[in-house]
């Protein structure tokens, strides 16, 4: 706005020495410009927030589902102040400058023959230079920011997680204590839902856990391995421990790399598990965990297979070393159902709904909803800030455009007897052109040095959002420079262009 500003008090320098011809003190000339900033501000400012009412519906319905107090996120008395104050503080300091420019310069030699078509002062001409290279600088900042979080969250999406959540639907299923006082009666609970599920068309797989992948639940135990070395005194390894049941792993897609799924043979003790295959690998002793023996939280287990890793905590954590237990064997009265389908999972919910009321017609089923939308919400954050960090560039690209137009469109028309002479001279379409272009050049290349420096102290801020990628990384930094300084290029064309048809004669004769 400062730049634009300037480029209109500069080209006015004829009717501000005529108003000071005929007695307009300073202090007169300085209030005038800083009431047409002022209202300009405030325009602008009125029209802000009509876009805000309707950007802050939209930035809600982005913003992830845990975010405290999401639903009082609004517009309210404190943010209308501060957005009015904002506006008069904006509008007095970018008119106080070009105001201030112009009063101070010789208004004389504005009212002689020609003195409106020369070129505009040195002054100026550091002014408007200032204001484009830090509008470029702000922008890569911008820039660079936003592509880091795009390309972090970009490989991030593309992280297995350890199980297939295509087709895949959950719910949550809770057996109250009064109606189910000891494990047995949780026990019969699944086996008699296994057995009625088997009758669900289009079920591939169903099987219950105590903690979904993603869910945001985890539970962690003690463990040691028979016969391999105990920790040191005072340190204990803790393993992420779930319970199971058989048709739990196919339903959820996590492959079995060996040994057997649970069955109805797993009761009584010792606990049968499965382990996954980070925990079979580090503590084992490179040997097969398959008949093997652990400790988990005080209690012998036995070892019947080996699971793929599961990514429980989120996308961007390492799998932890994981163990799940036969929910036969040690069930929990608070279980999430797991089923598989061959289509849409939305069309089997009615058949297992009522398989489960077939079992308990007075059991209530809570949190449906298929595993993908979970897989999506665990990437909810990144998403909402890379999103908004991506948006505010795109509005610093196009100032940063806008700016190096305006300034090289103004430079063109102060030049235009400059440029007359010049092709008078001798000087070519092509040379003016190029003349015009390297000018918006030599700004952006300048404000892409500045910009480049900038960032590379300002990301480093945002190194704990990032996923597979340095704050540093060369490639983001150097594709998004081409990019801005392409863009700087571009918004040079078209006064570039312009400059190279002016007529000599027609330069020549205005004033």
């Amino acid at each position: 706005m400062a730049n634009l500003l300037l480029a209109r008090v500069t080209s006015r320098e004829r009717e501000v020495a005529i108003r000071a011809a005929h007695g307009a003190k300073r202090g007169r000339l300085i209030r005038q410009f800083l009431s047409e900033g002022l209202l300009l501000s405030l325009l602008g400012g009125a029209l802000g927030l009509l876009l805000a009412a309707w950007g802050v519906r939209l930035l809600v319905a982005l913003l992830p589902d845990n975010l405290p107090r999401l639903e009082q996120v609004s517009i309210d008395g404190r943010v209308l102040g501060f957005t009015l104050l904002l506006s008069i503080l904006a509008g007095t300091v970018v008119s106080l400058i070009p105001a201030l420019q112009l009063s101070k310069s010789d208004l004389q030699s504005s009212l002689k023959e020609g003195g409106v078509k020369t070129s505009a002062s040195g002054k100026s001409r550091y002014l408007f230079a200032f204001f484009v290279v830090s509008e470029i600088a702000i922008a890569l900042v911008l820039l660079v920011g936003a592509g880091l979080l795009i390309t972090s969250l970009s490989r991030l999406l593309r992280v297995d997680p350890g199980f297939d959540a295509k087709h895949v639907l959950t719910m949550q299923i809770t057996l109250p204590d009064g109606k189910y006082p000891n494990p047995s009666y949780v026990v019969t609970f699944n086996q008699q839902l296994a057995e009625r599920l088997k009758n669900v068309p289009g079920l591939v797989a169903a099987g219950t856990t105590s903690e979904l992948p993603l869910g945001g639940e985890n539970s962690s135990v003690d463990f040691q391995v028979e016969g391999m070395p105990e920790p040191p005194p005072g340190e204990k390894q803790m393993v992420d421990f779930h319970q199971a049941t058989g048709g739990y792993l196919r339903a959820m897609g996590i492959p079995l790399l060996g040994g057997r799924d649970f069955n109805q043979q797993d009761r009584g003790k010792p606990f049968s598990v499965i382990v996954g295959e980070s925990l079979a690998k580090r503590y084992f002793g490179g040997k097969s965990p398959l008949g093997r023996q652990m400790l988990i939280g005080g209690q012998k287990v036995n070892v019947i297979g080996i699971m793929g890793d599961v990514r429980h905590a989120e996308l961007g954590s390492e799998p932890q070393p994981e163990v799940l237990v036969s929910a036969l064997q040690l069930p929990a009265p608070s279980m999430w159902l797991v089923a598989r389908t061959n289509g849409d999972p939305a069309g089997a919910l009615r058949a297992i709904k009522e398989q489960i009321l077939a079992v308990d017609k007075d059991l209530p089923v809570d949190n449906v909803k298929p595993m993908e939308q979970l897989l999506v919400k665990s990437t909810a954050q990144q998403r909402f800030t890379s999103s908004l960090l991506g948006f505010l560039a795109v509005i610093a690209l196009l100032l940063a455009l806008i700016g190096i137009y305006s300034v090289i469109s103004f430079s063109v028309s102060q030049r235009t007897q400059e440029i007359g002479i010049r092709m008078a001279l001798g000087a070519q379409k092509g040379d003016v052109f190029r003349m015009v272009v390297l000018q918006g050049a030599v700004l952006a290349l300048i404000g892409v040095v500045i910009g480049v420096l900038a960032a590379l102290g300002l990301t480093k801020t945002l190194s704990s959002l990032l996923f597979g990628i340095s704050s540093t990384d060369p490639m983001v930094f150097l594709l998004l420079s081409l990019v801005l300084a392409l863009v700087a290029l571009v918004a040079s064309f078209i006064p570039a262009r312009r400059a190279a048809t002016i007529n000599p004669m027609v330069a020549l004769r205005s004033d």
